[in-house]
């Protein structure tokens, strides 16, 4: 038998079905609006949650999407809140976020304050479905939202690995050379009676060096794989981090703005969030808003278009969910560029310090059989 919690017309309950019904179950539940939340084989204490438990901000996508559809079935969110605690990464914060909200708080403040790691327009995203009146499509976008992070990641791991992996072995090869071979050489040329070269000793401070600086590049592309947004700032990669940014912006204010909520209040919505607010204040000292909302457009003229168009039309919560997907596009051009000009920069700058060592080394060995010689 298997004990299924499920969500209709606004109830929570809990049946026990046979392992063999249970397809059609959920195929007849699901035609009536309803959701599984959870399955638990009454055979075993093991429960086969559909939410699993992780380390991270990732782990708290699927909890959102459970949210989402949990208050999609009409459950109040006190309720929705103290069921789904026990299946979050971190019940203790949940239920921080549930007092929160019983005493009186908003549920986007008290996510903003009690759960850490999320991304930062997670929250914007939920105050902007509060003000909407619709916190479930909130919730659905805040999932959204971490799994495009997710995938970001993903591909960013996907275009960088390779050059990782270059870099990361060239610094062992190079380490173990500089460690190894050069005392080595230093050593036979002692036992030849003769002074260290002056080229040697050049060598070996030129080797560390180069060591170094692959291992900070190492580190610098695998600090960037993890979707760090400060990563994104570095010189070489401001625009990948900038067309992330917008995209995730122009997402939240269409979501806000085909809610029904006016520009300024949505803009207050998002914050400090990408200067939101100093937008907001320069339209209430007169400045168009068409002018003001060029300038999260300044380096797409693309989307630029889009936005001139849907202000034309009156349509601009349209308009800014195309302005987010042509950011999302930006992106994914963004990453391809990356990999056609981060690898042959990476294989040419291996390549230059390798044959630099190589041509050094077989100088110095031709001086030593020189001396070998005499």
């Amino acid at each position: 038998m298997i004990r299924v919690t499920v969500v209709e017309c606004g109830r929570l309950r809990s049946i026990d079905l046979e392992e063999g019904a249970l397809d059609a179950f959920k195929a007849s539940l699901t035609s009536r609006g309803g959701t599984i939340l959870e399955l638990q084989s009454s055979r075993s204490p093991l429960k086969i949650t559909l939410l699993k438990r992780k380390k991270g901000a990732s782990s708290w996508a699927p909890w959102f999407s459970a949210l989402a559809r949990t208050l999609k079935g009409n459950v109040p969110l006190d309720q929705a809140l103290e069921l789904l605690a026990p299946a979050a990464p971190a019940p203790e914060e949940i239920l921080s976020v549930h007092r929160g909200v019983l005493a009186g708080r908003r549920f986007s403040d008290a996510v903003s304050d009690q759960i850490a790691g999320l991304p930062s327009l997670v929250p914007a995203l939920l105050r902007a479905g509060e003000a909407a009146g619709d916190l479930a499509r909130g919730a659905a976008l805040a999932h959204s939202t971490m799994e495009n992070l997710l995938a970001f990641q993903r591909e960013l791991k996907a275009r960088l690995s390779y050059p990782l992996v270059v870099v990361s072995a060239a610094s062992i090869a190079l380490s173990v050379l500089m460690a190894k071979v050069f005392p080595a050489m230093a050593g036979m040329w002692v036992n030849l009676g003769k002074p260290l070269p002056a080229k040697l000793e050049v060598i070996r401070v030129v080797g560390w060096v180069a060591i170094v600086l692959l291992l900070l590049l190492a580190g610098g592309m695998a600090w960037l794989m993890s979707g760090d947004e400060r990563a994104q700032q570095i010189p070489g990669f401001r625009t990948l981090g900038r067309h992330r940014n917008r995209s995730e912006l122009w997402s939240a204010l269409g979501m806000a703005l085909g809610g029904g909520v006016p520009l300024l209040d949505a803009l207050s919505l998002l914050r400090q969030k990408w200067g939101a607010q100093e937008m907001r204040q320069d339209i209430q000292k007169g400045v168009r808003p068409e002018d003001a909302l060029i300038r999260w457009v300044d380096d797409a003229p693309g989307q630029r278009a889009v936005l001139l168009a849907s202000l034309r039309v009156g349509d601009l919560a349209g308009g800014a969910s195309s302005v987010a997907e042509g950011y999302r596009e930006l992106l994914e051009a963004d990453l391809k560029s990356l990999q056609r000009w981060l690898e042959p920069v990476i294989l040419l700058l291996l390549g230059g310090i390798l044959m630099a060592l190589a041509w050094s080394l077989f100088s110095i060995m031709g001086e030593m059989e020189h001396g070998l010689v005499k």
